[in-house]
């Protein structure tokens, strides 16, 4: 029983070894240039609909204001 125990952990212990080794700098990056480019169109139209509300408001108190 141990044995088949001791066997059980050697291959999860191989697998993380090369799981860590094949996430090299490079596939890092890549992920996560990826994923900052759609998050940056999010934060894009986030912008503009911020943007959009302040040009709102500043219209709407200048004419409160005359």
């Amino acid at each position: 029983m141990t044995s088949s125990n001791e066997k059980k952990k050697v291959p999860l212990i191989q697998f993380i070894k090369v799981d860590e080794a094949s996430t090299s700098e490079s596939a890092t990056k890549d992920l996560h240039t990826i994923k900052t480019g759609e998050e940056e169109k999010l934060e894009q139209k986030k912008r503009d609909e911020f943007s959009s509300k302040q040009q709102l408001r500043s219209e709407n108190a200048s004419s409160n204001v005359s």
